[in-house]
């Protein structure tokens, strides 16, 4: 740490929320905002300026994924370390978050304070709450429900799962693509070999959860 408190930098794209969690760590004499950003861009400038101890940051910003920051400070060799603090906390974007280096706890904006004040006290001690353990464990569930697979499906294959999160029926997605249905329903089965899933429910969970991630990492 710089100085006697940890100084921190806020980065989430609602003010209401930047000024909930500023008040709160005003509580700890510890702890000591010194800069809020609204986007990526903001993030880094915010950052490049203040050099605060933690910076904590949502995943979802209006320029960018959160984690753009977190990468930025990699590659940038800042001292800062990140939190992040989402209301999306999917497998991928926990990949994600450790694979920048420099993202040291990921929590939900559902979390109670003194976890969050835990976790800043931490990292700015110089520990990570992540682990290599968890993100194994996260790779694993990614593999199991497929998303690590979407790649594998052909555009055609593709297209039609799309149509199917959409809702719609093989019989309209043969209309929709002017194909025959037989042809929908052979590459229903295809894809669903490859993403290691068996349900058309199943498939609709794993695009939007695909959609969720395209939105943070």
């Amino acid at each position: 740490m710089t100085g006697s408190k940890t100084r921190i930098v806020l980065v989430d794209d609602h003010p209401i929320v930047r000024s909930g969690i500023a008040t709160l760590f005003s509580l700890d004499k510890d702890l000591e905002v010194v800069g809020e950003a609204g986007s990526v861009a903001e993030g880094k400038e915010v950052i490049a300026v203040q050099n605060p101890d933690v910076a904590i940051l949502d995943l979802r910003l209006p320029d960018g994924p959160g984690l753009d920051v977190a990468r930025w400070i990699a590659e940038h060799n800042r001292p800062t370390r990140c939190i992040v603090l989402t209301s999306v906390p999917t497998d991928r974007a926990l990949v994600a978050a450790y694979e920048t280096g420099a993202v040291n706890a990921f929590l939900t904006k559902e979390a109670d304070l003194k976890p969050l004040i835990h976790a800043i006290h931490q990292v700015a001690a110089g520990r990570s709450l992540l682990d290599a353990f968890a993100m194994r464990e996260a790779s694993a569930r990614l593999h199991e429900y497929g998303l690590n697979h979407l790649d594998m499906l052909s555009p055609r294959e593709r297209e039609v799962a799309d149509l199917v999160a959409s809702g719609f029926s093989d019989a309209q997605i043969a209309e929709k693509c002017h194909i025959s249905l037989s042809t929908v329903r052979n590459g229903l089965s295809s894809a669903y070999s490859k993403l290691n899933i068996e349900t058309r429910t199943q498939l609709v969970r794993l695009l939007w959860m695909a959609q969720i991630d395209a939105d943070v990492v």
